[in-house]
């Protein structure tokens, strides 16, 4: 083969190969706007956060049915992301990065957002504080309460409290060294939990065993342990017949289950806002101790037992 001939099918195969290049860059091309053309002609999306219980899973879905049934927009359910710190970090972000609301209760947020006192406050006055220092300071803030409360108590057998004459908190110092107290993890390292308690009262309960949910009533019920931590709207309440001791220095301050919006997504999201504000006093504790049921002891999905809630109220 001459020289020129090879130099001539060299060139060739180069402009081939030009060519194919050129028409790769032309299809990523074409592809990368049809998928941006696609993602601008879709549905905007919100993102919905919870913590990782049993409650907390239902609220985020009647959060996201809410705003499904009542605007334009998609969720994200970005649900059991952990306990407090995690979902607070979430909301600082804001969406998509984060979540856009969650909700979460109202001392909760108070002492362990804010790193303020437990005290003797009122529901209204820890909301003033809510509304007016956590926005500027936390980048999220609550627009109303649900509802329902879901305060933290010590819960024991009647037959325990018969025997040590137990009515109080308090009466637990007679026989601190010998009780042994199962709370929730998170509730072992709060300041309007244990902490406060040991702070407070100066406890030092004879032994600590952290567990959650419905193994906490077991451990009571089998002898296991002699008091727990409960919640107002624990779903054993209805299959239990405990002794719920009266706290009277304000260790244990209002649970009120309250909505929270990152401040970006409550300015720019007005339907949003509104679609959710229609849940706003509409839940009890009664509520919220069925639906609590249901999941924990019927097997129900807390996506179900949601959706059935908000329609038979008529909300969706």
């Amino acid at each position: 083969m001459s020289v020129e001939k090879e130099r001539y099918l060299a060139q060739k195969r180069k402009k081939r190969i030009l060519l194919i290049a050129l028409v790769a860059i032309v299809a990523i091309a074409v592809a990368f706007f049809a998928w941006n053309a696609l993602s601008d002609s879709g549905a905007p999306t919100i993102a919905v956060g919870s913590k990782n219980f049993t409650e907390q899973l239902i609220l985020g879905n009647l959060l996201a049915d809410m705003i499904e049934a009542h605007t334009d927009y998609e969720v994200d359910r970005k649900l059991a992301l952990g306990g407090t710190q995690p979902c607070v970090e979430a909301i600082q972000l804001g969406g998509p990065r984060g979540i856009d609301l969650y909700v979460d209760y109202a001392s909760t947020i108070y002492i362990n957002a804010l790193d303020l006192p437990v005290g003797t406050y009122t529901l209204d006055e820890i909301m003033h504080v809510l509304q007016t220092d956590l926005p500027a300071q936390m980048n999220f803030k609550p627009i109303g309460s649900l509802g329902f409360d879901s305060p933290y108590e010590l819960s024991t057998t009647p037959e325990f409290a018969a025997e040590h004459n137990l009515r109080t908190v308090e009466d637990l110092l007679a026989i601190q060294d010998i009780v042994r107290l199962a709370p929730s993890f998170e509730f072992a390292n709060r300041e309007d939990g244990l902490l406060g308690l040991e702070r407070i009262y100066g406890f030092q309960f004879g032994e600590i065993l952290p567990m959650e949910g419905g193994p906490r009533y077991l451990a009571l019920l089998s002898g296991e342990v002699d008091v727990i931590v409960t919640f107002g709207t624990d779903a054993m309440k209805l299959v239990t017949d405990l002794v719920t001791l009266e706290e009277e220095r304000n260790v244990f301050m209002p649970m009120d289950a309250l909505i929270f919006f990152n401040v970006d997504s409550y300015a720019d999201h007005p339907d949003v806002v509104a679609a959710v504000s229609r849940l706003l006093g509409q839940i009890t504790n009664a509520d919220m101790i069925a639906m609590n049921y249901r999941v924990d002891n019927d097997g129900e999905l807390p996506d179900v037992v949601a959706r059935e809630f908000l329609q038979a109220r008529g909300l969706i």
